[in-house]
Formats: structure tokens, C-alpha cells, sequence
């Protein structure tokens, strides 16, 4: 789970009675969260598993899904970072192989921009479009919107480097 936390707190409040909680107070995130600050200085939560995926350009930040695979995928990179070479697929998506299979649980679903799937349980697709097909999920980049994923990751092939967010 994922939280976006750009809003600030009101600076003073005039003439406002203390009040004593009713409630216990919210729970922070666990021990296990890692929190990510952008370059604008907004920050996001996320799970214990963060995908990094370094580009020539820019770093991208991925919140992995509860999946068998995505686990996997964690247990590979906890070896150590792997660079693949990423080829463009229909103007939508970028595709990786892998250099060892992943297990995968297909299922038929509407990828959207910035949606990381496992293919055929070797190949790693990230998506700066729209795509109907069967895929195991892996996760999804948290940290551009569309039309920054269009720019990082459309056109030729590209060299990315994949590791576990410190």
C-alpha cells in the first residue's frame, strides 16, 4: 500500500479548545516501510518491497504487488542488482528478459501506464500505455505520471538496471 503525502499542515489555529483524543492515535506505517522523497519534495510510502529501476535519465520507484512472483523477484535481487536490455513493444511497453524464470500466475487484465508485469514468467514488461493480455503482476512506478513514463521509456531500446530500494 502506497500513501502520497503532498498536503501540509495548517501553521496555527486561533482560538480552537484543546481537546483530548476519544481515539487512540493513527498507527504509523511499520518498521518495514520505506518512506521515498521526489525531487519536488513530496513523499510516498510504501511497502517493504520497493522495486528501483535506474535509467540512464532518471531513477524510477516501483511499489511491488503481493504476488508469489513479485516475491521472487525480491529473493533474486536481494543478490544483488541485474541490468537488462529493454526493447520497445507496440509504442506501449517496454520488455525484458530476465536471466532466470519467475513463477507466474496469468491472468487476463488491462495493464495501464506504469504497471510492471511478469511475461510468460521470464520477461519483465513496463508499460508507459495500455494493454489487454494475460499477466502476473509484479507492481507498479509510483513516482512519474504518464507523460514522464512516455519519455523514459518510449523509443529505442534501453539498458535498466533493477535492484531492491535501500
Amino acid at each position: 500500500a502506497l500513501c502520497a503525502c503532498g498536503s501540509t499542515a495548517p501553521t496555527s489555529v486561533a482560538n480552537t479548545p484543546t481537546q483530548v483524543p476519544t481515539q487512540a492515535p493513527t498507527q504509523t506505517p511499520e518498521p518495514t516501510a520505506q518512506t521515498i522523497t521526489l525531487s519536488g519534495g513530496d513523499m510516498i510510502i510504501m511497502s517493504d518491497s520497493v522495486l528501483k529501476i535506474e535509467t540512464p535519465t532518471v531513477t524510477l520507484y516501483a511499489d511491488l504487488a503481493p504476488t508469489v512472483a513479485a516475491d521472487a523477484l525480491v529473493s533474486r535481487l536481494s543478490n544483488g542488482p541485474v541490468t537488462l536490455r529493454f526493447n520497445d513493444y507496440g509504442g506501449w511497453e517496454k520488455v525484458g528478459d530476465l536471466p532466470w524464470p519467475l513463477p507466474a500466475s496469468d491472468e487476463q487484465m488491462t495493464a495501464q501506464p506504469g504497471d510492471i508485469m511478469l511475461y510468460v514468467g521470464h520477461s519483465i514488461v513496463l508499460f508507459y500505455g495500455n494493454n489487454s493480455w494475460a499477466y502476473t503482476r509484479l507492481g507498479h512506478i509510483v513516482n512519474c505520471d504518464v507523460n514522464e513514463l512516455r519519455e523514459v521509456l518510449g523509443g529505442n531500446e534501453r539498458q535498466l538496471t533493477l535492484s531492491l530500494a535501500e
